[in-house]
């Protein structure tokens, strides 16, 4: 009977500490993701590939161990590609960072062609991985791309 007892006391208390460790975790932000550029790899193929770069902003007052992320990008209304990089990065609290990337398209948009495109509308959506215990969390944004400087 005293180590029924002595058990249930045990996993009482595991019970306990876990909770107060979930209720004593901060409030955590999904960081905030911005396309800042998109260039073709080679302009005369833009089926081979675009490079983006990203500005991954940290809204917390603790610092994000960035694993990678997935997104989904639509540039001017329609679906541009889908991506996936495992890229780490380590953003500090209150603090914003490039992240590049290469993409295939799911159909090239020619406009990207010429570096003096018109002002491009984007949106992107997705999620991003943290090292730890970090939950992983989901990401949107929209924009817009300016020509290339």
């Amino acid at each position: 009977m005293g180590l029924r007892i002595g058990a249930a006391l045990t996993g009482a208390l595991l019970f306990l500490a876990a909770c107060t460790e979930v209720l004593n975790r901060p409030e955590i932000e999904p960081p905030v993701v911005y396309l800042s550029s998109a260039e073709a790899t080679d302009p005369a193929h833009p089926e081979a590939g675009y490079r983006l770069t990203l500005r991954v902003r940290n809204p917390n007052a603790m610092p994000l161990p960035i694993l990678g992320l997935r997104l989904r990008l639509d540039l001017a209304g329609r679906s541009f590609a889908d991506a996936v990089t495992s890229q780490g990065l380590d953003l500090p609290a209150y603090a914003e960072a490039p992240l590049e990337l290469k993409v295939h398209p799911s159909r090239p948009l020619e406009a990207l062609s010429d570096p003096d495109h018109p002002p491009l509308p984007y949106r992107l959506e997705g999620k991003v991985g943290f090292a730890n215990d970090l939950p992983a969390m989901e990401f949107s944004g929209e924009g817009v791309l300016p020509p290339a400087p």
